[in-house]
């Protein structure tokens, strides 16, 4: 009926049946279903699969949920069980694991925790060499990597006591196998006609460098859980989108930037090059403004420092990754390596001989630095890396 309703009564059974086909119910609003005993779904050869743009929710005095092999739960951020009474987890020829590789897992209560074990086996908390067990045999044994640290007000030991002193013990860790990956089950589509169908999963991809600029047409190769892999080029936004991927999960490795590597120019050019002549300098002086020559002076003080920072050497207790370069390079010239080597020696000798830091590590290096800086031309080379990696390596860990 397109204008009115249609209604199906019987007295005891209603029976809707198709030899080779589908028996299709297309509802454009909702539909209800009120049962006054048993309602039972069953497939003989394929799925049931339930799906909601909102939310699922089956309530009743008691839900069963039985698997004959395997019972996945799988979600997008979190399950969550909660339960007025008891939670019972039960394997019974098997382990029961917790794993969380990339966090920490909490027990908290308000009132006791036990962890009782049946003394058929070994209670154990390892964690990094350090152990707590204990036996069958109701013996406990307490091992520590490092340090064994017992803080009380009183501490009773009642029974004889024995100290090992020998070298530390440190207890083999336990084996932790982890759990399978877990297959995502591919979304359901049902058409107008009613007919349902899987839909294939769509992967966005997306490379980016840190400053968020893409890594253009970059190649890429997805490996799926079965082992296949497929492979392509990301676009000049970095992206790329796939479709018809098989459910479960996967990963991917990208290659290099099409692009030839272009370095960044960080340098700061004069602003005041080329803007003030003889004329205009004394223009200014006689006017009283003089506000650019004195910027002018602060900018030619500061290149006078930065050049004075690069001829001391070693004598800079903190020198600039720039001024060791054009360091480094104006002592790979004939004889004037040898003068930077000689001030070089010196001021290592004035920090060695000083009875504070006679035991600087840092001196010693930058000494030993200096002694190999004494073969021509590739020692002093070797010499200006081993300080700019010097350098840098420092303001890393600082940074870190």
């Amino acid at each position: 009926s397109q204008l009115g309703t249609i209604n199906l009564h019987a007295g005891r059974d209603l029976c809707l049946e198709t030899e080779q086909n589908n028996v299709q119910f297309v509802i454009k609003n909702n539909q209800f279903i009120d049962v006054k005993n048993e309602l039972k779904q069953q497939t003989n050869n394929g799925n049931i699969n339930y799906q909601s743009a909102g939310n699922n929710a089956f309530t009743g005095k008691k839900i069963d949920v039985k698997a004959d092999q395997e019972l996945s739960l799988i979600s997008g951020r979190a399950v969550k069980i909660n339960a007025q009474s008891d939670i019972l987890l039960k394997t019974n020829n098997s382990d029961l694991k917790l794993n969380v590789p990339n966090g920490s897992t909490f027990l908290q209560t308000s009132k006791s925790i036990n962890i009782t074990g049946s003394g058929q086996g070994d209670l154990i908390i390892h964690n990094a060499g350090g152990e707590i067990k204990l036996d069958s045999q109701g013996n406990a044994t307490i091992i520590a990597t490092n340090v064994l640290t017992l803080d009380s007000n009183m501490i009773t030991f009642d029974g004889p006591v024995d100290y090992d002193i020998e070298s530390p013990q440190t207890a083999s860790s336990p084996s932790a196998s982890n759990p399978a990956s877990i297959s995502r089950i591919n979304d359901v589509t049902i058409n107008d006609a009613g007919v349902a169908a899987t839909t294939a999963s769509v992967v966005d991809l997306e490379y980016v460098y840190q400053d968020g600029s893409p890594v253009k047409n970059a190649p890429y190769t997805i490996t799926f859980d079965d082992g296949t892999q497929a492979t392509g080029q990301l676009d000049d936004s970095g992206q790329a989108q796939l479709s018809n991927i098989p459910s479960g999960q996967f990963s991917v490795k990208y290659g290099e930037d099409s692009r030839d590597f272009q370095p960044e120019d960080n340098t700061t050019p004069n602003p005041l090059y080329g803007q003030i002549t003889t004329a205009d300098a004394v223009h200014m002086i006689n006017s009283g403004n003089t506000a650019k020559l004195e910027e002018a002076g602060n900018l030619a003080n500061q290149a006078g420092d930065w050049l004075w920072g690069t001829l001391q050497g070693d004598f800079n207790k903190n020198p600039s990754t720039s001024q060791i370069v054009v360091g480094t390079i104006i002592s790979m010239i004939p004889v004037v390596d040898q003068i930077m080597d000689i001030r070089d020696i010196c001021a290592n000798t004035v920090l060695l001989t000083d009875d504070d830091k006679a035991n600087d590590s840092d001196g010693w290096i930058a000494f030993t630095l200096t002694a190999i800086g004494l073969v021509p031309l590739l020692g002093s080379a070797i010499k200006g890396v081993g300080k700019v990696v010097i350098k840098n390596s420092g303001e890393s860990m600082e940074a870190a």
